[in-house]
């Protein structure tokens, strides 16, 4: 009963924690990525559009009522690759958060230590922040590549709509379909700025803004498209390459926040399989339990401190 009390609490506390630090991730990338003129010539070209537009046949736009507030969680799914629709996210969420109330209280006799539980209904946004961490890094990665490739096919003689038709057709998920949906828009009629805010709404990587400004000021000035295409590839494989030495460098950091979060519980875990007398006081009774709960807290403030001081922007 004791292990599995503290492999309970350890789960609740790593998910919350998770939860918390994906979503200040998330939220901070948000209002960094926008620049300024981005935002106003998207502003003057689409006045009242709604984030949750899937398409250019899409025959409304905007939202309103619950639907509104469904639009984050939306724009989340997109960029995860839509691995299931918000109502099926959401009941999902629903039937983890009960379960692991149910679970935990049958196993634990009681209502009130079974609730806090129900933090297991994190689990599967969880996984949707895990899966578009790894899809934006994927197309982190793969985005040079496809800048370079449109570059060539610009020099090949190609038209800009046929050079990302191009790069759709040769590169992988999440790239290739993002770079072939562009093209089918504007193929279908959508204008090329229009298109282009669409897939920078999309994809919540640093480095998109800037492209699509790059694309919407040559458009509007002239130049060499395919010089400043080559330009802008190498300054992001430059900024990759400054992000992997900071990533060697801060890795300390992050497993000490990853120590520093399992330490307690691996400790508890250990004590109550040699010595369970004595931490069976820390939660049979009230002073023990408010020890439990106020580390519980400290741990995952330091664990979040720890995090955040080994995130470093490049």
């Amino acid at each position: 009963m004791t292990p599995l009390l503290w492999a309970l609490c350890f789960l609740a506390a790593f998910c919350f924690a998770q939860f918390v630090l994906l979503a200040a991730v998330d939220a901070r990338r948000t209002r960094l990525r926008g620049l300024g003129r981005l935002q106003r010539l998207g502003a003057a070209t689409r006045p009242g559009e709604s984030p949750d537009e899937d398409s250019i046949l899409r025959g409304s736009r905007g939202g309103s009522g619950p639907r509104r507030w469904l639009e984050p969680l939306h724009l989340l799914l997109e960029r995860a690759g839509r691995p299931l629709g918000a109502g099926s996210l959401l009941a999902l969420m629903a039937l983890a958060g009960g379960a692991g109330a149910g679970v935990a209280t049958a196993l634990l006799g009681g209502a009130e230590r079974g609730l806090p539980f129900a933090t297991a209904g994190l689990l599967p946004l969880l996984w949707v922040y895990w899966r578009r961490r790894v899809r934006m890094r994927r197309f982190e990665e793969l985005f040079p590549e496809a800048l370079e490739l449109l570059a060539r096919g610009l020099r090949a003689g190609h038209a800009l709509s046929s050079g990302l038709q191009l790069v759709g057709e040769e590169l992988p998920d999440p790239v290739g379909p993002e770079f072939a949906r562009v093209s089918e828009e504007i193929r279908l009629g959508l204008d090329l700025k229009d298109a282009l805010a669409d897939m920078s709404r999309r994809v919540a990587v640093p480095d998109m803004p800037f492209f699509v400004t790059a694309l919407v000021i040559q458009r509007e000035t002239g130049g060499n498209l395919a010089e400043i295409i080559d330009g802008l590839a190498r300054v992001i494989r430059d900024r990759h390459m400054m992000y992997g030495k900071i990533q060697a460098v801060t890795a300390q950091t992050r497993w000490s926040a990853n120590i520093l979060l399992l330490a307690p519980f691996v400790f508890a875990g250990s004590m109550s399989l040699l010595r369970p007398s004595y931490v069976a006081p820390l939660w049979e009774t009230p002073a023990g339990r408010a020890v439990v709960t106020a580390a519980l807290v400290m741990v995952l403030v330091g664990y979040v401190i720890c995090r955040r001081v080994g995130v470093v922007r490049v």
